[in-house]
């Protein structure tokens, strides 16, 4: 990891924490454990589910605008790359 792309997954981090530490402000389904897909695992902590689907979604945009592609997020934005 790059020490820009550190810098940026501290800052979510905080952003996460501070989301998780809120709670009644920030109503959703992250804050409450989820039931994993195979019954022989543990639930996910609301931090860590949170912090995954962060991940993958800072992770898929990255992708794609890199590629010269754009993303589109129903309901959150739209990401793209202007030359």
């Amino acid at each position: 990891m790059s020490k820009s792309s550190t810098g940026k997954f501290l800052f979510l981090v905080y952003i996460y924490a501070r989301i998780l530490a809120r709670g009644p402000k920030y109503p959703g389904k992250h804050n409450a454990s989820t039931a994993r897909t195979s019954g022989n695992l543990k639930p996910l902590q609301p931090k860590a589910q949170y912090m995954l689907i962060w991940k993958a979604l800072i992770e898929y945009v990255g992708e794609n605008v890199r590629a010269g592609k754009s993303v589109n997020v129903k309901k959150f934005g739209c990401f793209t790359y202007n030359i």
